[in-house]
C-alpha cells in the first residue's frame, strides 16, 4: 500500500491552522464542492483519503476551508485501498477523492477489491467540465462505464442541484443489504456551481429501482440448509467476513451453540473451533490435519487425507526443506530465510567470524540449477554442499542429514523453476527500451568511441542462459566488514524480484547498483549513461 501522510495545505510557508467546520444554514446557496463536504458531514464522515488533481481541486478547496481531516497517499491506488481497509477495520464508509483521467482510473484495483469482499465505499472523482465531456480533452476518462462492472452503482453529476440528494442514495447503497463501493463522478463546473442546500437523509430518499433482497425471501433456502446440516454426519460451518459485515456473528454462534458444529472463521490453514478446544492445523505436506488441544497444546487426533501413498523424491526433499526439525530446538529450517521456496529480501551475518563481520543478501532459489559455485565466494561447489555441511555448520548445529536425505532435498531445490517473468512480452520480443537496452548490455565500446575491457562488460561476467559465467571478479564493491574483494557473478533469472541487490544488500535498487555503488566502472562500464539509458539497461536486465 502506498505510504500515508496527514494532508496540512500550506500558504505562505506555513501550516495553515485547521479550522472548525462550520454549521450551513438550511436552504443558503452553496458551491457544489462546498456541498460535497458538507453532505460528507451529514452521513457522519470525519475522514477521506485521496490525491488531488486539476479537476477535483474545488472539493479540496472546500476541504481546506472545512478543516476535514485528510490522508494524503502517494497514489490514488494506495488511497483506494487505504479508504477499503479504514472501512474493514471501523464498520464506517469508506471516502476516497481522486482527480478525473488517471487519477480516476487508478481507483479500478481498490474499487474491485471492495466490490468483491463487500466493502462499504465512496469514492468521488473529478471529471472535465460537462460542455467538454465526450470530446476527448486532456485527463477526461469515462470512469462511470468503466466501473459499472464493479461498483453496487455509480452516478455522473450533471446538476448540481441532485448532489446533496445523490450522496444520500450513495450513502445508502454503500451501506445497505450486502455493502460495496459507489462512485460519484462530478464534473468541475458542478463543482463550482451554487445550488440551495439541503442535506437529505438516507429514508428520504425514494429508490424505485434498488431494494436490498428482505430475509424472508430466502426462506426457502434456510429451510434446504436445515435439512442438509440435519442429514451431515461431521458438518463444519466455514464463516468468511461477510458474518461480520453483515453483523450476524452473534447468530452464527448461536447456531453452531445449538447444532454443535465446530467452526473457523475465514481458515487458512489454521482454524480454532468455535468453543477453543481445538486448533485444527492443515498438513500441506502430510496430507493430514492435526487437532490439537489447546487445554494441553498437544496433537489429540490426526485426521489422515487421501493423498499420496509412497513419498517421491521430491515430496521427501521438499518436506525437509519446509521441516525445522533438524536444528536446534526446532527454530529453524530452510523456509525461514526461503520464504516458500523463494527468498526473504534480507541481508544475514552467519560466519562464525565476529558480529558484523561478512554481511550477505539472501538470494532467490528459482531457477538456481547449474548456477554453481554458490555462496557469495564461491566457497561451496555443489548445492548438497550448500545445503549439507554448511548448512549443519553455521545453522542446525544439532543433527546431520542422512544421505538420502540430503539428496532428496538438494534434488527438489534443483527442481525450483523460475516464474514467469511479467517484463516479457507473449510473443518473446523486446519493447523499445529493452531493444536500447540490450545494446548497453552487450556493448564493447563506451558512448566515447573507447573500447570496454572484455572483463568489464556487461555480457561477459552475465552470459549464459541463467546470466551469470559463474566465475569470480572484484567489482569495486568491497565494504569494510567484507572478508574478501572476490564476488560470484551473480545469476540475473528474475532479477528484477530479487531486491536489495549487491552481495551485502548495500543497493536498494538495480540503479543504485551504477548510480553508487560503481563510482569507478569496475562494475561494468555505466558513467558513460545518461538517467534515460540506464534507465533502458534495467529495462531490459528485467526480462532476464
Amino acid at each position: 500500500m502506498a505510504s500515508l501522510q496527514i494532508l496540512h495545505f500550506v500558504e505562505d510557508g506555513q501550516d495553515a491552522p485547521a479550522m472548525p467546520g462550520r454549521d450551513r444554514e438550511v436552504g443558503m446557496q452553496l458551491k457544489g464542492a462546498d456541498i460535497v463536504i458538507e453532505s460528507l458531514k451529514f452521513h457522519g464522515v470525519d475522514l477521506v483519503f485521496g490525491y488531488p488533481g486539476g479537476t477535483i481541486m474545488p472539493v479540496y478547496d472546500a476541504l481546506y476551508r472545512s478543516g476535514f481531516r485528510h490522508i494524503l497517499a502517494r497514489h490514488e491506488q494506495g488511497a483506494a485501498h487505504a479508504a477499503d481497509g479504514y472501512a474493514r477495520a471501523t464498520g464506517r464508509t469508506g471516502v476516497v477523492l481522486a482527480t478525473s483521467g488517471p487519477g480516476a482510473t487508478n481507483l479500478v484495483t481498490g474499487l474491485m477489491t471492495a466490490y468483491m469482499d463487500s466493502v462499504p465505499l465512496i469514492a468521488i472523482t473529478g471529471q472535465v467540465a460537462t460542455s467538454a465531456i465526450g470530446t476527448d480533452a486532456f485527463q477526461e476518462a469515462d470512469i462511470y462505464g468503466i466501473t459499472i462492472p464493479i461498483t453496487k452503482y455509480n452516478y455522473l453529476v450533471k446538476d448540481v442541484s441532485k448532489l446533496a440528494e445523490t450522496f444520500a442514495e450513495a450513502f445508502y447503497i454503500a451501506r445497505s443489504g450486502r455493502p460495496g463501493p459507489v462512485l460519484i463522478d462530478i464534473p468541475k463546473d458542478v463543482q463550482l456551481a451554487l445550488a440551495e442546500y439541503a442535506p437529505v437523509a438516507e429514508a428520504d430518499i425514494p429508490l424505485l429501482k434498488y431494494s436490498p433482497k428482505p430475509v424472508y425471501e430466502y426462506e426457502a433456502e434456510l429451510d434446504e440448509l436445515v435439512a442438509m446440516i440435519s442429514r451431515a454426519e461431521r458438518p463444519v460451518l466455514y464463516v468468511g467476513g461477510g458474518a461480520i459485515i453483515s453483523e450476524a456473528s452473534e447468530a452464527v454462534g448461536r447456531l453452531a451453540r445449538m447444532a454443535h458444529i465446530p467452526v473457523g472463521h475465514n481458515p487458512r490453514g489454521v482454524v480454532l473451533t468455535r468453543d477453543g478446544r481445538r486448533l485444527l492445523v492443515a498438513n500441506r505436506l502430510e496430507d493430514t490435519i492435526s487437532v490439537i488441544d489447546t487445554r494441553t497444546d498437544r496433537v489429540a487426533s490426526t485426521i489422515s487425507l487421501a493423498g499420496p501413498k509412497t513419498v517421491s523424491v521430491l515430496r521427501h526433499g521438499e518436506q525437509t526443506f519446509y521441516t525445522a526439525r533438524q536444528s536446534f530446538q526446532g527454530q529453524i529450517g530452510c523456509a525461514t530465510c526461503h520464504i516458500d521456496s523463494t527468498f526473504d529480501g534480507l541481508t544475514w551475518d552467519l560466519e562464525p567470524d565476529g558480529f558484523g563481520r561478512d554481511i550477505v543478501d539472501n538470494k532467490l532459489l528459482e531457477g538456481v540449477k547449474d548456477t554453481a559455485p554458490y555462496k557469495w565466494n564461491g566457497g561451496n561447489p555443489n548445492i548438497p554442499t550448500e545445503c549439507g555441511p554448511r548448512t549443519e555448520k553455521y545453522f542446525w548445529r544439532s543433527e546431520n542429514y542422512d544421505n538420502e536425505t540430503l539428496v532428496d532435498l538438494s534434488t527438489f531445490v534443483r527442481s525450483l523453476p523460475p516464474r514467469p517473468n511479467r517484463w516479457r512480452q507473449p510473443d518473446g520480443e523486446l519493447t523499445p527500451a529493452q531493444e536500447r537496452g540490450n545494446a548497453i548490455f552487450t556493448r564493447s565500446q563506451d558512448k566515447f568511441g573507447n573500447p570496454i575491457p572484455e572483463t568489464n562488460r556487461c555480457v561477459y561476467c552475465h552470459s549464459g542462459p541463467k546470466g551469470t559465467n559463474q566465475k569470480l571478479f572484484d567489482v569495486g564493491t568491497r565494504k569494510a566488514t567484507d572478508n574478501g574483494n572476490l564476488l560470484k557473478s551473480a545469476p540475473l533469472t528474475n532479477v528484477a524480484l530479487t531486491a536489495p541487490y549487491l552481495h551485502d544488500g548495500s543497493a536498494r535498487t538495480m540503479e543504485e547498483i551504477w548510480t553508487v555503488y560503481n563510482p569507478e566502472d569496475r562494475h561494468g562500464r555505466t558513467n558513460d549513461l545518461t538517467k534515460d539509458e540506464l534507465n533502458d539497461l534495467i529495462e531490459y536486465l528485467r526480462t532476464r
